[in-house]
């Protein structure tokens, strides 16, 4: 494929696609697991410190990834040398866990678990940016939206139906879950490497997508900020504030958690033609419009009382929520030079993570 063909290479969409799954379902995992472990081994006053170095690990790694991706790609003519590294990392860092659960571990060796999850959360940061970051090698600039609107289809759907996937997760047991992490995580970005071969002449990546004359990182990590923002509340603030409400659409849901999977199941919905749409009108045009609309549903949702007001703007929440998905990180491509593509989809994620970070960081202190 070529920059001027419009169209997305299907292997290589599937391929990530895999990977991007496997990802989405180890965090899932992650989160099951974590106060679970840290209750079993008598850890629980190392939550606090653990949010805040998973925050700084989250809004640091990803550049940092992002920029020694861009020198290997400058070198050696592609990214995958450190995509692949963080995965093989990755796969490792699950074994270990496993291997320690399955040992049972007593007295000092307790301490292992706390940095095998710190060596974890590092190990899945290191590759998430540059993989993610491979949508350009695949898609055409007219088609990136599109893309980005299969992407918001499979978060929608792998989040929509995270209770079962956790009730899975609970079946298994820890130690088989974090095998079973590992192999996803393994195969699946080995078949992304193979995949991804087709495309390379001489192991060299082709320039799919133009890039800007200069790089305008403070206005990627903005638009970051803004995405992460919006994931922040519908992921925290808004299951907790509406956790006891059983009137309007509220009576659907058992608990928060359900209403998030709800608003992101919306965004998968309507992702597809939303990305045809943002397609035809432009980027640019798309979030100028989009953004501020999805602030004044997002007001709407927090300070509305009525339950037939808020229950219609919970689902154009989620529609709001899928338009900036699908428009963010193409929107921030643009505003990065093809020598700094990694690096600012790298800064792009930190901004998305910044939110998070913050108001984990809050609770640890003060929640």
């Amino acid at each position: 494929m070529n920059s001027t063909s419009d169209a997305i290479s299907r292997p290589q969409l599937f391929s990530f696609l895999s990977l991007y799954i496997s990802i989405l379902i180890g965090w899932i995992a992650y989160y099951n697991y974590q106060p679970i472990l840290l209750s079993k081994y008598q850890l629980e006053s190392m939550t606090g410190l653990l949010y805040i170095i998973q925050g700084i690990i989250m809004v640091l790694v990803p550049p940092i990834a992002g920029y020694f991706s861009d020198q290997y790609r400058s070198r050696l003519g592609n990214r995958f040398p450190v995509i692949i590294g963080g995965i093989i990392f990755a796969g490792l860092i699950f074994m270990s866990v496993a291997l320690t659960l399955t040992l049972q571990p007593t007295g000092s060796w307790i301490m292992i678990l706390p940095v095998l999850v710190i060596l974890w959360i590092i190990s899945m940061s290191i590759f998430t940016s540059p993989a993610i970051s491979t949508v350009e090698l695949f898609t055409s600039a007219g088609k990136l939206p599109l893309s980005m609107s299969i992407i918001v289809v499979c978060t929608g759907l792998v989040y929509a139906l995270e209770p079962s996937i956790v009730d899975l997760i609970n079946f298994f047991g820890a130690p088989l879950t974090f095998v079973t992490g590992g192999v996803l995580v393994l195969t699946s970005g080995f078949w992304m490497r193979k995949s991804f071969t087709s495309l390379f002449q001489r192991n060299r990546e082709p320039s799919v997508l133009t890039g800007a004359e200069k790089n305008l990182f403070g206005r990627v990590f903005l638009i970051g900020v803004a995405l992460g923002l919006f994931m922040t509340l519908i992921f925290n603030q808004i299951p907790d504030q509406f956790e006891n409400r059983n009137d309007g659409l509220f009576s659907w849901f058992d608990g928060g958690n359900t209403l998030a999977s709800f608003i992101l199941l919306v965004s998968a919905l309507v992702s597809i033609p939303f990305g045809l749409s943002i397609s035809k009108l432009g980027l640019s045009k798309s979030y100028f419009w989009g953004l501020p609309l999805a602030v004044l549903i997002l007001l709407m949702v927090l300070f509305v009382p009525g339950s037939v007001v808020l229950s219609v703007s919970i689902v154009l929440l989620g529609m709001a929520y899928s338009w900036l998905s699908v428009c963010s990180l193409p929107l921030a491509l643009q505003q990065i030079s093809i020598k700094n593509k990694v690096f600012g989809v790298g800064v792009f994620f930190a901004g998305v993570e910044f939110p998070n970070s913050i108001f984990e960081a809050y609770l640890a202190f003060y929640g």
